[in-house]
């Protein structure tokens, strides 16, 4: 009783749920909702609410998924214009007469169930492919705007359609009718390409070339010479042998989706498509003009043998399965075979290869990849391989002491340093090549005396060895080796290196070690920073060195450098050497650059943007371009032959030293983070520091500069502009100013009262024969501690008044007796009336002051003192000596 409940129960269930109507689109199902067929959004609709609708529109809901039409089985109209489908199936519709379902997504479409047709409007979709020979009560079809290739409306009732549009098919080539002048009489809306035929082939092959379709006739798959075969003669066939046919167009191969094995070689195809034969799974395809080949949709592909072509690249990442790859005779530049594990044989001989990685291929055997472009070869993972041959390339080592298999090592013609066969079975090598190697000395080998005996074609400079030292750097200079050893890098001075112990080294200091050979520096292979200065190294190979960064190569014999590989540096210091030229248009990283007392005549350092410090002083410049290195903080090209230069970009410019050069003009306006400015020794005339307001020390002598104003150079400390034709100086606003040099210059007026004369430790003002009063903060100070004047020249703190004249007036005031103990007298010879008497000591402090004419000093210690005496607006300073 139990069970004869409970299978009522699932019956009962099972009922139920067939009475149902699965509506997986939310918006389908709410478009239903609203047009009362259902009333709650569960995906399910009562099929009895809608097996009987005969017209529905959900025109415009946002439907990507119109699953439950099938069960509007009564349905005559549809229209689902303007959704998101991409999927239509109306095959359960029989009833159906009208179908609109314009401007969506979809790719297909078929109606051939629905024989009651009469209207069909799909166009503004993506449909490919449309059949309606079946559709016999068509009477409107629009179908424009789609990416039709094959249209059928050969229904035999053409006469009964009214309106026609199949425009904007641009891949529309012919649309199939009953009758040809019919159509083009009756129809428009079609594209100039398109025509109608009562044939269009549907179901053939094109096969264009006449010498493809004579082999497809001669095999029995085809029956006449008009470019089309049917596709069901050949669909099935798995082999195809098309060897030397004159084929130049292999079009209609593409019929052939059950082919395994294609032979289409010495033919004249210059491209093939393949990319319907997923069953490939050999192709020999060689002796063509083929210029590329894509097999990526080749994935069962094993075997390819497509050598002797034009081909540039190829495509074949996806291939996975090959076994075996013959590519050679092309024109190739790389070949990528990284994700091969089944390959055997790889033969890419005579391309233009630059690189080759196996090292994923670890089932390979045979290995031909000579005459391409290789500086390098590793094999170190293919222990199965067998046979190697890679001549005539530019490989520069080889090891194969892993490779335990080899019968065949072919490796003539390339640039072979280091060549280790020492692989424990060299007996098994039954051929053995390398001969035109010029720079391999030595062959690593198991044994030297069985190599020598059974081993031939090697060049006149090689020899065999048991170690050939391929594992160390050979380093000839005992000094530098000496440096190593002392470092802990070495321990026996044999002129080896162990490359382990020094090629993971980032840091190396050989500084005045004496080194004059820095060979084995090249097994440094990580080093960043480099100090060999003070060495008498004459020449230098960085080229392995890649990651430098900082190289000091100070006080060498350095002549020529080749810095072109190291495009990571960063600092180069390089002063004290013979360079006469150097090379930096590929250290573009560049910020210090250090050339200073070489003989370097020319320099471009306008790639170098990144330069912050430069310094190319005692050199043979003539000129220099540094318009683009707007990054410079400091630029030293002093004791060079520059007549011009330009440093209006370099507004960051915080030190420039261009002295004794041509100079006739410098324009430093741009320059205002400028602190230092050595322009000494050139012929400048004139020199505009107005706007360099940090300026603390300017160096301008031995010119000719008539004016200058560094009233605004609030932070001057020194200033040199001696040897020039300055005829006046004003350094009042200069209150930081510890040195001031102004000798041999024209100067009438100079002014020194700039609050802080104290603090000065050089003056200099001689050799100026028209100066006759420097003003200044303290007297009795200057006159005392400042003696580098010329003999007319007085200090004054007021030289306004003072003239050449009065200076004729001061030489009439005398002091007697001078030296005196206890009293002075002051006489004035002239019209002029003393009003005051001050008198200073030797470090310009006041210790006596009086308006009378005979003055008691007898409170004064002995020594040197200066006598103020004022006349009016005038004054006059007189020495007087305490005894």
């Amino acid at each position: 009783m139990k069970t004869f409940t409970f299978l009522t129960f699932i019956l009962l269930s099972l009922t139920m749920y067939t009475q149902n109507t699965y509506v997986p689109d939310d918006n389908f199902e709410q478009a239903l909702i609203d047009l009362g067929y259902d009333t709650v959004l569960d995906d399910y609709v009562l099929t009895s609410n809608i097996n009987a609708v005969t017209f529905l529109n959900v025109n415009n809901s946002n439907i990507s998924d119109l699953t439950g039409i099938e069960d509007f089985t009564a349905l005559t109209e549809l229209r689902c214009f303007g959704n998101q489908l991409t999927v239509l199936d109306v095959s359960q519709n029989l009833s159906l007469e009208i179908l609109n379902c314009g401007s969506n997504s979809l790719t297909t479409l078929d109606v051939r169930d629905n024989a009651l047709l009469e209207e069909l409007r799909c166009g503004n979709n993506s449909i490919t492919q449309l059949n309606l020979s079946l559709n016999t009560s068509l009477m409107l079809i629009n179908c424009n705007n789609n990416a039709l290739k094959a249209l059928m409306v050969n229904n035999g009732n053409n006469t009964n359609i009214i309106e026609f549009n199949a425009s904007s098919n641009p891949n529309l080539i012919c649309i199939q009718v009953d009758d040809i002048t019919y159509s083009y009489t009756n129809w428009g809306n079609y594209d100039a390409q398109t025509s109608f035929s009562e044939d269009c082939h549907f179901n053939d092959i094109y096969v264009p070339d006449d010498n493809f379709e004579q082999v497809l006739i001669d095999l029995g798959y085809d029956t006449v010479l008009d470019n089309y075969v049917d596709k069901n003669s050949i669909k099935t066939v798995t082999s195809l042998d098309l060897l030397a046919k004159d084929i130049a167009d292999l079009t209609g191969i593409e019929g052939f989706t059950g082919l395994t094995l294609l032979t289409a070689s010495n033919n004249l195809l210059t491209s093939v498509d393949l990319s319907k034969n997923i069953q490939l799974e050999t192709l020999y395809i060689m002796f063509n003009q083929l210029n590329t080949l894509d097999l990526s949709s080749n994935i069962n592909l094993k075997t390819l043998f497509c050598g002797y072509n034009n081909l540039t690249s190829i495509e074949i990442t996806q291939n996975t399965a090959l076994e075996k790859i013959s590519i050679g005779q092309n024109q190739l530049t790389s070949i990528d075979i990284t994700n091969k594990p089944n390959l055997k044989d790889l033969f890419c001989g005579h391309n233009q290869i630059t690189s080759l990685d196996v090292t994923q291929n670890l089932a390979l055997e045979v290995l031909a990849c000579n005459s391409n472009l290789l500086t390098e070869l590793n094999v170190k993972n293919n222990t199965l391989l067998k046979r190697l041959i890679c001549g005539d390339n530019a490989i520069e080592q080889l090891n194969l002491n892993l490779n335990t298999n080899l019968t065949e090592i072919n490796c003539p013609s390339n640039n072979l340093e280091a060549l280790d066969i020492s692989n424990g079975n060299n007996t098994n090598v039954t051929f053995f090549d390398a001969s035109n190697n010029h720079n391999l000395t030595c062959i690593q080998v198991d044994d030297i005396t069985y190599s020598y005996t059974n081993w031939g074609n090697y060049d006149a400079q090689t020899s065999f060895s048991e170690n050939c030292h391929f594992t160390e750097a050979y380093v000839p200079d005992n000094n530098f080796e000496q440096a190593l050893i002392d470092l802990g890098y070495d321990t026996t001075l044999d002129g080896y290196v162990k490359i382990n112990s020094i090629d993971t080294i980032t840091f190396l200091n050989v500084n005045s070690k004496n080194i004059i050979d820095l060979t084995g520096i090249e097994a440094f292979l990580n080093l960043k920073t480099l100090y060999a200065v003070g060495n008498s190294i004459t020449s230098v190979n960085f080229s392995n060195n890649v990651l430098l960064e900082d190289l000091y190569f100070n006080n060498n014999q350095l002549s020529t450098i080749n810095l072109s590989s190291n495009t990571n540096l960063k600092q180069f210091q390089c002063a004290y050497n013979n360079l006469n030229s150097l090379s930096l248009n590929y250290n573009l990283l560049l910020e210090s650059l250090i050339l200073n007392n070489n003989n370097i005549s020319s320099i471009d350092v306008t790639q170098n943007t990144a330069l912050i410090n430069f310094i190319i002083s005692n050199n043979q410049i003539s000129n220099i371009d540094i318009s683009n290195n707007s990054n410079l903080i400091y630029f030293y090209c002093d004791n060079n032959q520059i007549s011009s230069l330009d440093v209006s970009q370099l507004l960051n410019l915080n030190y420039l030293t261009c002295s004794n050069n041509n100079l006739s003009n410098l324009n430093v306006s741009q320059n205002s983070a400028l602190k230092t400015l050595y322009c000494y020794d050139n012929q400048l005339t004139n020199l505009d520091v107005t706007n360099n307001t940090l300026l603390e020390f300017l160096f301008c002598r031995i010119n000719d500069i008539s004016s200058l104003d560094v009233s605004q150079n609030t932070a001057l400390t020194i200033l040199k502009c001696d040897d020039n034709n300055l005829t006046s100086l004003d350094v009042s606003q200069n209150p930081y100013l510890t040195t001031l040099t102004c000798h041999i210059n024209n100067l009438e007026t100079l002014n020194v009262k700039n609050g802080n004369n104290s603090n000065f430790v050089e003056f200099n003002a001689t050799s100026n024969t028209g100066l006759t009063c420097i003003t200044v903060d303290n007297v009795a100070y200057s006159t005392a501690n400042w003696i580098n004047i010329d003999a007319q020249t007085t200090f004054s703190e007021s030289c306004s008044t003072l003239s050449i004249d009065d200076f004729n007036l001061a030489a009439s005031i005398t002091l007697h007796p001078n030296p005196t103990r206890e009293f002075i007298n002051i006489n004035a010879t002239s019209n002029f009336q003393v009003n005051l008497v001050e008198i200073f000591n030797a470090l310009g402090k006041k210790v006596l002051i009086s308006n009378d004419t005979s003055i008691n000093v007898k409170e004064l210690n002995s020594g040197l003192y200066f006598v103020k005496v004022s006349l009016g607006e005038k004054e006059v300073i007189k020495k007087l000596i305490i005894k």
